[in-house]
């Protein structure tokens, strides 16, 4: 493993190492050579998890819109050994081809407005018999509930925090399509047995992490600044200049809150990535 690879495998607070190459010998049971495509790669973090631990001759493709990303995968992976290929395609345009043992996707369904087309041509890549996996995220856990600062009990509104989220599946989500759901991560079981998915099973990234952070390394920002910042999107979306004035408001009591320590403050998250997974079978 090169030392490109090896640090974005060891990319912090995103999975216990032991935890994911649990998922892959004894959850999945992947011990023979599998071709593997990775919907929205990045720069390739799943092929630096997984790669590692597939037999010898696994192929991985990745595939992913945003350019910069796939110009840095195809750095970090050149002199890896692994039969590794990334290509730059928006998810909306790719044309599944059924012809992979597996196809995962880590953190982007919640992201795309019409995840459950891409969903779709997830399961139309794979064989029949191939396993198609998800780790997404419910995002009103990942927004609130668990993320805990030490000495506050609660920064976040819960209640415009999911006005906030419900108001992205109606009216458009942050790429102004058909609306993105945050909640996503939730619903993939139910939405992979809708597809003709067997043997639908979930479990859940149980990577926590504690941090100590220097209340001086927080920049104080200006309150009119935050709401000018967050107005024009939320009325994008529909919500009103008063939710707007609530979010800013919700923002500095954080600020305030830091601006009043002497010392580190514990920060501890417990994100709760969903992680989805179901087989293709024989039509």
């Amino acid at each position: 493993m090169t030392e490109k690879v090896r640090e974005l495998r060891d990319f912090p607070n995103a999975w216990n190492l032991d935890y994911f190459e649990f998922l892959v010998e004894r959850v999945w049971k992947i011990y023979r050579t599998v071709r593997v495509i990775d919907f929205g790669c990045g720069s390739g973090y799943m092929a630096a998890l997984m790669m590692p631990l597939l037999s010898a001759g696994s192929s991985y493709a990745g595939i992913d819109k945003n350019a910069k990303a796939i110009e840095k995968a195809k750095d970090i992976f050149e002199d890896s050994g692994w039969a590794v290929d990334f290509s730059e395609c928006d998810l909306n345009d790719y044309l599944p081809e059924e012809k992979y043992d597996i196809a995962i996707c880590h953190g982007v369904l919640n992201h795309i407005p019409n995840a459950g087309s891409v969903l779709e041509k997830m399961v139309n890549s794979v064989v029949a018999g191939g396993r198609v996996i998800c780790i997404e995220a419910n995002a009103i856990i990942m927004a609130a509930a668990g993320d805990y600062w030490h000495g506050e009990d609660k920064f976040t509104n819960m209640g415009l925090t999911q006005k906030w989220l419900d108001a992205e599946l109606a009216n458009g989500g942050d790429n102004g399509g058909a609306g993105c759901d945050r909640y996503i991560g939730i619903k993939i079981p139910a939405m992979m047995h809708d597809l003709g998915l067997k043997d639908i099973d979930i479990r859940v990234n149980e990577k926590c992490t504690m941090r100590f952070v220097n209340p001086k390394d927080i920049t104080r920002p200006d309150k009119n600044e935050i709401r000018k910042n967050i107005a024009e999107y939320f009325l994008k979306i529909g919500l009103s200049d008063a939710d707007a004035d609530d979010y800013a408001e919700d923002s500095m009591k954080f600020h305030n809150f830091m601006s009043r320590q002497t010392s580190e403050v514990i920060n501890i998250k417990t994100p709760a990535w969903v992680i989805s997974y179901g087989t293709k079978m024989s039509k």
